[in-house]
């Protein structure tokens, strides 16, 4: 698939080339479409590998979805675009020709800005390109999560068959997943505070924490008055708070935690409120 698609932008790539002399030699000349080249070729090559990258990625994407109509539409709009700017090289030999359509004018001034139609080919294949190209890595990697080779699964299922044919279990019984662990709540002086762990498998603890109160505005520093404590005693500060800053009377977010390693059976969070002469202690038994 990767092979056709290349195949395909050095095809167009070529053919845009070829149309350039074909026309601007019909024109003017093919020695005159040599020169312009000669001059000219870092912006004529540029505009072609454009064009060809373009016809090469939708090419790709075109085999990996069903609908490609909006890309097929950028390709066609840049493609058109570097023509034109690549065929305004012989633009001011037209002036010959077309006085009699009453077109001098459009041609002069298509060859009088002719760098800057190069400059505008250059920008829409830029454009395509940039279009097309997150489309495909979107389609690569729904392609790669969806795809299941054919062989793996035929030898899947005869293994399965034969296994049930000899009263085999097919595969070992998956462990329990351990259940979440509870919530714990402390309500003291009117200020209720609510802890509830969230993910203590990750790469982070995270604990989900809820703060209520009436009587005062919670101005609790949570990095600075929240602690984890381990089985031996040890005391580890917070990594980051993800919620609410300081103030009101209604406080929610996470506490996260590196991880504690060796996993401890249990483990404490103390909570150090000011104005409180003891910490509010919550306490869990890991699985």
């Amino acid at each position: 698939m990767k092979l056709r698609a290349f195949a395909t932008g050095a095809v167009a790539f070529a053919l845009l080339l070829a149309l350039y002399f074909l026309l601007v030699g019909l024109v003017s000349g093919f020695e005159y479409a040599l020169e312009q080249f000669a001059t000219y070729w870092y912006f004529l090559v540029a505009l072609a590998a454009g064009f060809g990258a373009q016809m090469g990625l939708y090419t790709y994407l075109k085999r990996l979805v069903a609908n490609s109509s909006a890309s097929k539409k950028v390709v066609a709009v840049s493609g058109t675009t570097s023509t034109a700017a690549m065929i305004s090289c012989c633009a001011h030999y037209l002036t010959n020709i077309l006085p009699v359509l009453g077109a001098t004018g459009l041609v002069t001034i298509a060859a009088q800005y002719q760098v800057e139609f190069f400059w505008v080919g250059l920008a829409f294949n830029l454009a395509g390109i940039a279009y097309i190209v997150p489309k495909v890595i979107r389609a690569s990697k729904e392609h790669a999560r969806c795809a299941v080779p054919r062989l793996t699964l035929a030898r899947g299922g005869a293994v399965v068959v034969v296994l049930l044919a000899l009263g085999l279990p097919s595969a070992p019984a998956r462990a329990a997943e351990p259940a979440p662990l509870p919530s714990r709540t402390s309500n003291e002086q009117m200020v209720t505070v609510k802890v509830t762990p969230h993910d203590l498998a990750a790469k982070s603890w995270e604990f989900d924490l809820v703060l209520d109160t009436h009587v005062r505005p919670l101005d609790d520093d949570l990095m600075k008055s929240a602690v984890l404590l381990d089985a031996a005693g040890g005391r580890h500060a917070p990594l980051a708070w993800r919620g609410d800053g300081p103030g009101g009377h209604h406080r929610k977010g996470i506490l996260v935690f590196a991880p504690l390693e060796p996993r401890p059976p249990a483990i404490e969070l103390q909570l150090q409120r000011a104005g409180e002469a003891a910490p509010r202690i919550f306490k869990w038994q890991l699985p």
